[in-house]
Formats: C-alpha cells, sequence, structure tokens
C-alpha cells in the first residue's frame, strides 16, 4: 500500500513527474493521478532477458485519496501472489 518497484530499460531515470497512473491493459481497472515519490533507482546486475542495463525504480505513494486507497487495496487483493518483504 505504501509505494511500488519496477525494472526499466534506459539510461535515463524516470521523469520528474509527481503523478502515475496504474491501469491494466485488457481489464476494467485505472487509478489515476496517485502522487508519488521516487526514493530508488539504482542499475541492477540482474539482468535475466537482456544484456542491456536494468535499471530498478523504487516509488513511494503521497497521500492517497480513500477512493485511491480503497482501488489500490482491490488491486493489490486481486492482481498479486504474495507480500513484498525487503531484504536485510
Amino acid at each position: 500500500m505504501g509505494g511500488l518497484a519496477f525494472r526499466y530499460h534506459g539510461s535515463e531515470g524516470p521523469s520528474n513527474a509527481s503523478e502515475l497512473d496504474i491501469f491494466l491493459a485488457g481489464r476494467v481497472f485505472y487509478l489515476y493521478k496517485v502522487p508519488f515519490e521516487t526514493v530508488r533507482d539504482f542499475v541492477t546486475n540482474e539482468t535475466p532477458f537482456s544484456s542491456k542495463n536494468m535499471k530498478v525504480c523504487g516509488l513511494q505513494f503521497g497521500g492517497l485519496t480513500d477512493k485511491q486507497k480503497s482501488d489500490l487495496r482491490y488491486f493489490i487483493q486481486t492482481h498479486t501472489i504474495g507480500e513484498a518483504r525487503p531484504k536485510n
């Protein structure tokens, strides 16, 4: 509920935007204008599908509306397989 992480290819980091949209293609789910702050952005050595550098970006959500919290809770309950645990 507090944020998300994703992997991407590219030399530039995420834009300096402060809101993002989360949607699923082919599904009826669209969460828009989610406030966030980038908390991590680094190159990883884990590149299973490519020889290019892969980067990992971690985002922390800002003040979500009650509707956004409800929609995010629904997304997590229906589209994930477990709780993420930070590495020690």
